[in-house]
């Protein structure tokens, strides 16, 4: 049971958010959120923010067999 908790205790600790890290994610919130309006009529401003966000889709198709 340490070891287990040691380990939680590590995993935990690298997990953790600095303060830097808080400001650049609620500086990238309000990027995103502030382009959201802009996006609904704009698609490169739609484009740029998929681009901020690093999505990533896959498509599969079931065909016939």
């Amino acid at each position: 049971m340490e070891k287990e908790r040691t380990d939680l205790t590590i995993r935990l600790e690298t997990t953790t958010l600095t303060d830097d890290q808080i400001i650049t994610v609620a500086d990238f919130a309000k990027e995103v959120a502030g382009g959201l309006e802009t996006a609904e009529e704009d698609f490169e401003a739609r484009r740029h923010i998929i681009d901020l966000l690093n999505v990533q889709v896959t498509l599969a198709i079931k065909g016939k067999r």
